[in-house]
């Protein structure tokens, strides 16, 4: 049963119990409960930004991850009312996306060499390469196998179903127009360039650092 969308006292105290179920059990119907009550702005948002490399339901999902992953897990029922602070939660991670698009086209332009440039045999796309360009010994890549493995699942469980594909392609090492081939085989209602590629990793870029601070400063 889905949630009325007024304020009454009754309504956010059922709101309050419904995060902490998330929270505490990652309940799925609790979850859907949520999603529901704000669906009227998800759908707004989900036309009113504009995102390069991204559809209305990629936005949409980029909303839910927001909703999860950033109001439901910061929430506080003292600060105020749960939907405003989602709504925040929604509208600076979609901001944050834009910034970090636009930064990016900013350092293609001054690069000399492109993302879509071919890439070479030596290329190292592994996970840790992903996130930071900090090279590592080989003793510290062995000792850090184990956790890699552990932080692929967990930013893969943060990203959309497209970004997901992209990723898993990237790290396989295909090349850009490859990726886009297979994107179309994935979503035949869809046409991929090597450009909507790149705008999907910078997606997947700017959620590998989100989370790589979130873990250093809690």
């Amino acid at each position: 049963m889905s949630i009325p969308q007024n304020e009454g006292d009754q309504t956010e105290e059922k709101i309050v119990m419904l995060v902490a179920t998330v929270r505490q059990t990652d309940c799925e119907n609790a979850f859907g409960e949520l999603r529901e009550y704000l669906s009227s702005y998800i759908s707004l948002f989900e036309h009113k930004y504009r995102i390069p490399g991204c559809d209305a339901d990629e936005i949409g999902q980029e909303c839910l991850f927001a909703l999860r992953f950033k109001a439901i897990e910061d929430f506080n029922p003292v600060r105020g009312k749960f939907r405003s602070f989602a709504i925040l939660c929604m509208k600076r991670h979609l901001f944050s996306i834009i910034k970090a698009s636009t930064q990016q086209k900013r350092r293609v332009l001054n690069e000399s060499l492109s993302l879509d440039a071919d890439r070479s045999e030596g290329d190292d796309l592994s996970l840790a390469n992903l996130i930071t360009k900090d090279k590592l010994s080989t003793v510290e890549k062995l000792e850090k196998a184990e956790l890699n493995a552990v932080t692929k699942q967990r930013l893969l469980s943060k990203l959309s179903r497209l970004e997901q594909e992209v990723f898993k392609l990237y790290i396989q090492q295909y090349p850009y127009d490859e990726i886009a081939e297979a994107l179309e085989k994935i979503f035949p209602a869809k046409k991929f360039s090597k450009k909507s590629v790149d705008n999907a990793l910078v997606r997947c870029r700017s959620k590998a650092q989100e989370m790589t601070d979130s873990d250093l400063f809690g």
